[in-house]
């Protein structure tokens, strides 16, 4: 396996014990690299977006739409479920 190959596979991010695989089955992938990759927050109506890497948008979460850890009360857990918001609030 040529290095330039390994070079190639590790900005893809392909884990080192799969180098093989994607050496022998080259042919069958299309290799190409996108410039400017971006990550885009999900929630509705925020346009923020940041280039893609490791918790790139960690601290927008939590800064604009108050993202985080929070106690939780089982006191509201019947009131979420008989109204069908258990999913919007928590998952």
């Amino acid at each position: 396996m040529p290095p330039s190959f390994k070079l190639l596979a590790q900005k893809f991010g392909l884990p080192e014990e799969h180098l093989d695989f994607f050496f022998e089955n080259r042919k069958h992938f299309n290799w190409e690299i996108k410039e400017n990759r971006k990550i885009y927050c999900t929630i509705r109506g925020c346009d923020f977006a940041a280039p893609v890497a490791p918790g790139a948008l960690v601290h927008h979460m939590i800064d604009l739409h108050e993202y985080g850890q929070y106690p939780f009360s089982c006191s509201v857990y019947p009131f979420l479920i008989s109204r069908n918001l258990f999913k919007e609030a928590f998952i």
